[in-house]
């Protein structure tokens, strides 16, 4: 059996999850398809617009052509950008792609998981807020840190009762027991702070 990725890893994916699609937690695109954004023009590729699809709302040319690559799928991708809202490539896309650092990175590395986050235990919220680097900057990074929280909260809260069901090798959706707990914490909505709601749009 494959081991489960960290704790913190699973909370911040699910949180990244939760407030790319807009809390829907399932592959999405983005809201204006990139309308009045840099990358939201016909691209190299077909002239398919690159605009944000998926739980992590994959954006930009490079970002799908690495996608492509490191998953093996050998043009596919590319000839179809559609296909990171596939529920199984956009786990991929999301697990992989937020463990190696393939979103961003500066002069010291590359931005992921282990830069920011315990192998083991339990994250806490300012490491949580750095750890939004790994998708978009610092832009609502409070927000989803305060959603890891409390995912990490409700996976604790069930840990020795029922496991998490993990997909495809990662942590984005979510079994019935967790959301029993996330329901006792404020997971229908009402974990958002200040009336901010998630908005689509990440790497």
């Amino acid at each position: 059996m494959r081991p489960l990725p960290p704790l913190a890893y699973v909370a911040y994916g699910l949180a990244t999850s939760f407030h790319e699609t807009g809390a829907k937690m399932q592959p999405v695109t983005e809201i204006g398809r990139g309308r009045g954004k840099s990358y939201g023009k016909p691209g190299k590729h077909g002239g398919q617009i690159p605009y944000g699809r998926g739980d992590v709302q994959l954006t930009w040319d490079g970002n799908y052509e690495t996608a492509d690559d490191q998953l093996g799928l050998n043009g596919a991708l590319l000839a179809n950008f559609d296909l990171a809202l596939d529920t199984d490539i956009s786990a991929r896309v999301m697990v992989r792609g937020m463990t190696e650092g393939w979103f961003a990175g500066d002069k010291v590395e590359r931005h992921k998981f282990a830069r920011y986050l315990p192998a083991k235990g339990t994250a806490t919220a300012p490491k949580f807020t750095s750890a939004r680097r790994i998708i978009n900057g610092i832009d609502r990074a409070e927000v989803v840190a305060g959603y890891a929280m409390s995912f990490q909260a409700a996976l604790v809260a069930g840990a020795g009762r029922e496991a998490p069901s993990l997909r495809t090798g990662g942590f984005v959706a979510v079994d019935r027991q967790l959301r029993h707990h996330l329901d006792a914490i404020g997971r229908d909505g009402r974990a958002y702070r200040h009336g901010d709601r998630p908005r689509a749009g990440g790497v």
